[in-house]
């Protein structure tokens, strides 16, 4: 299968299928991420900060990441999802939406300074859980 790696803002990429379908809604400042044949869908946000030059410490970011954590979630501890130099923290929960079960996982990729955000979406909640792989896919590059 063929791979595309995106470039996400503050020197993040991701990478997801070729044939998946990338959209930027500037609204919400979110990268969409998901394939034509499923409802499965990713939205990723990045989240810069630093105060005089220098970036947040990691637990700041941590807290950042708490606060967009769907209400009502429960941790995922999924050790061998890392993304290198990240620390990644997991949280998920399913919810009635239009008469359907809704599964949505939300992944923190956390560092000094940064947090990607990383929500799927989807109603298999076998495939929302086995999309996490794609965890694996996301870099943050030196800047």
């Amino acid at each position: 299968m063929e791979i595309r790696r995106y470039r996400l803002p503050f020197h993040w990429t991701a990478a997801f299928p070729a044939y998946w379908t990338h959209e930027y809604d500037a609204e919400s400042d979110q990268n969409l991420f998901y394939p034509a044949d499923s409802d499965l869908t990713f939205r990723l946000t990045a989240f810069h900060a630093e105060k005089a030059g220098v970036p947040a410490p990691a637990s700041v970011m941590e807290t950042v990441f708490a606060k967009t954590a769907p209400e009502n979630s429960t941790v995922i501890n999924i050790p061998e999802l890392t993304v290198p130099g990240c620390t990644v923290l997991i949280r998920g929960r399913n919810y009635q939406e239009e008469g359907q079960t809704v599964s949505h996982i939300c992944a923190g990729c956390i560092c000094a300074g940064e947090l990607l955000t990383v929500n799927i979406f989807g109603t298999d909640a076998r495939q929302v859980y086995e999309a996490l792989a794609y965890l694996t896919l996301i870099a943050r590059e030196a800047s």
